[in-house]
């Protein structure tokens, strides 16, 4: 009987009224918004530049976040992390100098990769057949991103989830949708240049208003002028472990456009882009619940409140695996028709939805294994898995990718999804000492039936 309790009345209602519930509505409903509007811009681009110029497009985009990512050494993660058990210990001279350290450090590497980045493109031929001021334009998308990316992080570490994703997940695609309808409207002629300067201006837009969020929480925070600089130099060494990791989560999520175009063509590189983009929806029910649960996963193990974590957990497993399972056969289900909006040509992309679907499914099916690991302080278990599932995914774009085009990479990327989930799963549950998974709910509610029995 003691499982069956969680489907009462009272235990719904109890969940529902709960911080990380309330604060995981309002990142449904927002992020809902802003992939609405991501998808609204990726269809006005396929058809405004074809699947071949939405192919180059995509590349570089895949090279922005790659770039983003390495710029912020890890403390986007860290500060996801650290602002909460700082926070929450009135430590505001030490939070301060935390936030200090993680903008000097992820300036001084944007300045040395956007010099990297124009290099290579210019003389190594990275972006092929882009013009120079194409590549100058991609660097300077890369460093607003990078800014952008990191204030997500700080505001999102404060608990803050609407000033989190408002001005990268809303603000920037509504900027752009907005220009690219009015433009299309006075019959304005597109190229890559000028699509890439209207990122541009939108991210810079985006950028700013997520420095203003900041500021403001600061503020609210009642953070002293004067930072705490004496950690600076330990927060550099806890964000090492946490940069290793990031840069193999954010290959994994662009390794399949990044062997598309080094190994198939720009066509096939364009026609796996809609699948890219609804991927994220599929997987939004998770990531939605994510924004509040991270935080929280630190502070329940930072205040030694595992019993309260473990329950959490499970109804965040049981909650977010439903939720997914439903949205990934409604997606592949309806993805002929959805596809056709981005054109004709991009139908034949839709089988690669129920490749997708499913690997999303296995996903929220075995748990927050990622979040599990990195909010606990288990980086290395973290990293081990994640290049467990990247070698796998890299093996099999490989052998794929070449022969067969979107077909392989999608193939490749659940290989891997499935790979990073099985040796997660299995490190969570010996370094945290329970089961997140599916799993272990049926077991106990099987156990449940056998004894009321």
């Amino acid at each position: 009987m003691g499982n069956a309790s969680l489907f009462s009345l009272a235990a719904i209602r109890k969940v529902a009224a709960g911080p990380i519930a309330r604060g995981s509505m309002l990142s449904l409903a927002i992020k809902l918004a802003g992939m609405g509007l991501a998808f609204i811009q990726g269809i006005l681009a396929a058809r405004i530049l074809g699947a071949d110029g939405y192919g180059y497009i995509a590349f570089a985009m895949s090279v922005i976040q790659i770039f983003s990512v390495i710029a912020l050494f890890g403390f986007g993660d860290l500060a996801i992390r650290e602002i909460p058990r700082l926070n929450s210990a009135g430590a505001r001279s030490e939070l301060l100098g935390f936030l200090r350290a993680a903008t000097c450090v992820s300036a001084i590497f944007s300045v040395v990769l956007g010099v990297g980045l124009v290099f290579l493109g210019s003389n190594l031929g990275i972006f092929q057949n882009l013009a120079q001021s194409s590549i100058i334009l991609i660097t300077l998308l890369a460093v607003f991103f990078t800014g952008t990316r990191l204030m997500r992080s700080v505001a999102q570490g404060f608990g803050a989830v609407v000033l989190a994703q408002i001005p990268g997940d809303v603000l920037r695609p509504f900027l752009i949708v907005s220009a690219l309808i009015g433009a299309i409207w006075i019959g304005f002629i597109w190229n890559i240049d000028r699509f890439l300067t209207l990122y541009l201006a939108a991210s810079l837009a985006a950028f700013l208003t997520a420095v203003g969020a900041c500021l403001y929480l600061l503020r609210k925070s009642h953070c002293p002028v004067r930072p705490d600089h004496a950690g600076s130099r330990s927060n550099i060494a806890d964000a090492l472990p946490l940069f290793g990791l990031s840069v193999l989560v954010i290959l994994q999520s662009e390794l399949a456009t990044v062997m598309l175009a080094l190994f198939a063509s720009p066509e096939q590189t364009g026609l796996y882009q809609p699948v890219a983009r609804l991927t994220p929806i599929i997987a939004l029910p998770a990531s939605a619940v994510a924004m509040r649960y991270a935080p929280r996963i630190s502070e329940f193990w930072n205040s030694d409140q595992v019993s309260r974590l473990v329950a959490v957990t499970r109804t965040y497993t049981l909650v977010t695996a439903g939720l997914t399972a439903l949205v990934a056969i409604v997606i592949a289900g309806l993805g002929p028709w959805i596809l056709l909006a981005f054109g004709p040509e991009f139908v034949a992309s839709a089988p690669l939805l129920w490749i997708v679907g499913a690997a999303q499914i296995f996903n929220t099916s075995c748990g927050p294994v990622g979040n599990l690991l990195v909010m606990t302080g288990q980086t290395r278990a973290a990293t081990t898995t994640k290049l467990a599932g990247l070698l796998c995914a890299v093996a099999a774009a490989l052998m794929l990718v070449p022969s067969h085009g979107a077909m392989g990479a999608a193939l490749a990327v659940a290989a891997g999804l499935v790979a990073w989930n099985v040796t997660a799963l299995i490190a969570v549950r010996k370094l945290l000492g329970f089961d997140p998974s599916i799993l272990q709910f049926l077991s106990r509610t099987k156990s449940s039936i056998d004894t009321s029995r």
